[in-house]
């Protein structure tokens, strides 16, 4: 499978070759990783600062232009806060040149959501955190919601967030169903349209 725009060459990350991998990890947990989901990387940053909360941090849309991913978002505003970070990059942006924004809503194959709620409790547990805020602006605001409504309890923190995906511009959304859910235009339509098929 081809991926696209993504350099780890600023990182070491520590490598799982699957959830199942990762979820029985007992090493430290800090730093940079890397899951494995079927040829498609899941990317994330663990920050252990000894807080009894831990925000989880989630990226808006990459703005137009030459992208690099893993995207974390959260540094600079969480530099002074005394809480631990995990921040998660989208991992569905590597299947295509052109995507920017997917949301945290997976692809054809994996419940990317049911992922992360696997992998937020697994450091949460590790890192011994009671309190769960996650934050996201926009697209990350529509994620911080969902993940916080399958975690819960977990405080959501969201601004300007996407509420409802196919109310965002046409052509991004129609980007994200063809390059992440394998549909065309026509299967699109039929899905917004409320018929079935691809």
């Amino acid at each position: 499978m081809a991926l696209y725009n993504r350099e780890m060459e600023r990182f070491d990350p520590k490598v799982s070759d699957s959830l199942a991998s990762f979820t029985s990890e007992s090493g430290p947990i800090n730093g940079v990783w890397t899951i494995d989901m079927g040829g498609v990387p899941l990317d994330f940053q663990v920050e252990d600062r000894g807080s009894p909360a831990t925000v989880v941090f989630l990226s808006a849309a990459l703005p137009a232009g030459p992208r690099r991913l893993p995207t974390f978002i959260g540094s600079g505003i969480s530099e002074a806060l005394p809480l631990n970070c995990i921040r998660i990059s989208d991992p569905s942006l590597a299947l295509s040149n052109s995507l920017g924004i997917a949301w945290y809503a997976g692809f054809d194959g994996v419940d990317l959501p049911a992922v992360l709620v696997e992998v937020i409790r697994h450091v949460q547990a590790r890192l011994g955190a009671q309190h769960l805020p996650l934050f996201g602006a926009s697209a990350g605001g529509f994620a911080s919601l969902s993940l916080g409504q399958l975690l819960g309890p977990a405080l959501s923190i969201a601004v300007n967030p996407q509420t409802v995906i196919e109310r965002y511009a046409e052509e991004a959304w129609f980007a994200y169903m063809r390059d992440c859910w394998l549909f065309t235009i026509e299967g699109v339509v039929r899905v917004w349209s409320g018929a079935a098929g691809r």
